[in-house]
């Protein structure tokens, strides 16, 4: 027998299956639902040292997902029980499934739920405000839920009805909208006021079901736009304060204060003395002014003659150009700038 080895290591372990790995690791997947693959890959390679391809790890996450959360055709096939299961507990409680079909299957497609309590209580105790939203579901199966929430009699949030859909779209809000106008007999002019985000497709689905929705905008939300360029507490505080103003003459007021906040906000950022724009130009006109030949006439005088031929008398001290550009617009023309670098003043000044 050969004490000596001289065989290479072999790292091809057929044992290490999609289901072992799915198997074995199926706790790890309980504790940490959003393990990676990539994770999850070095994790098994450096526990049994062999070479496995990417698509087994794939398929024993789908394997341990299987095992951890059950067939998911299976819990499909099991919604309408559930509904009926609610419905019976719950009086009052509508349901509704949308399926389509693939070929001959029946393939779930969109679900809604408004528990009969809550529907009553909205109607009899909250405020006619409904905050509408939507957010991606993470799990195993994707899609987005969409949500209807009020406001009760002592300003808490109050859930009112929500909906598992493909996609927020035009289409999905307006299926939304219309099984919740059913449910709390909203007329088409409807005194509620609507609250979101810009989410897709809501604004029309409003108008499709009621004739002038008063749709309004989260503050939030349309402040977590506008720090994202204007920061700062005090712009914050002065944008509050617009959305909370309850008189014309006093909105107007405060996004004027907003208005001017902000400018000083960009004008403290100027790095040159003036905004970027007007740089930009003077950069463009010095570029052209280049080309120019100068004479200068004594004092603050100069006479310009372009390569084109033409000439052109500028007075400095004047603000003066014979082309008036500089008079108009308030920026030195290529003339004046020509004069303006040749005396090596600064065109800013």
């Amino acid at each position: 027998m050969n004490p000596e080895h001289t065989c290479p290591l072999a790292y091809n372990n057929k044992q290490v299956t999609a289901k072992w790995c799915g198997s074995k690791y199926q706790q790890k997947w309980v504790n940490q639902p959003d393990w990676n693959i990539n994770s999850f890959a070095s994790q098994v390679q450096n526990d049994t040292q062999s070479d496995v391809s990417r698509w087994t790890f794939y398929r024993a996450k789908r394997y341990a997902y299987e095992a951890i959360c059950g067939d998911s055709k299976i819990q499909y096939g099991l919604l309408w029980d559930y509904c009926n299961e609610l419905k019976r507990t719950n009086p009052g409680t509508t349901t509704k499934i949308k399926t389509r079909l693939v070929g001959d299957e029946v393939v779930f497609e969109r679900l809604y739920i408004c528990f009969g309590a809550l529907k009553k209580g909205f109607k009899d105790g909250c405020r006619p405000i409904i905050g509408l939203d939507g957010c991606h579901l993470k799990g195993h199966q994707k899609g987005q839920i969409l949500t209807y929430v009020g406001i009760d009699a002592n300003n808490g949030m109050y859930p009112i009805a929500f909906s598992i859909v493909e996609s927020e779209c035009k289409d999905s809000w307006v299926w939304f909208l219309e099984h919740l106008r059913a449910d709390l007999n909203l007329p088409n002019n409807s005194n509620i006021t609507w609250i979101s985000d810009k989410q897709k497709g809501l604004e029309q689905a409003l108008h499709h079901h009621f004739s002038q929705p008063e749709h309004r905008h989260c503050v939030r939300h349309l402040y977590n736009n506008f720090k994202s360029q204007h920061k700062g507490a005090h712009l914050k505080f002065i944008m509050w304060g617009a959305a909370r103003a309850t008189t014309e003459y006093g909105y107007v007021e405060i996004n004027l204060q907003l208005l001017i906040e902000a400018k000083k906000v960009e004008g403290s950022k100027w790095k040159n003395g003036v905004g970027p724009r007007i740089w930009k130009i003077l950069q463009k006109t010095q570029a052209i002014a280049i080309q120019h030949y100068v004479s200068f006439h004594g004092d603050s005088s100069f006479e310009i003659k372009t390569s084109g031929g033409d000439q052109y008398v500028v007075d400095l001290s004047k603000n003066y150009c014979a082309c008036r550009k500089w008079q108009l617009c308030g920026l030195p023309c290529s003339h004046a700038m020509a004069g303006i670098m040749n005396r090596g003043l600064n065109p800013i000044e």
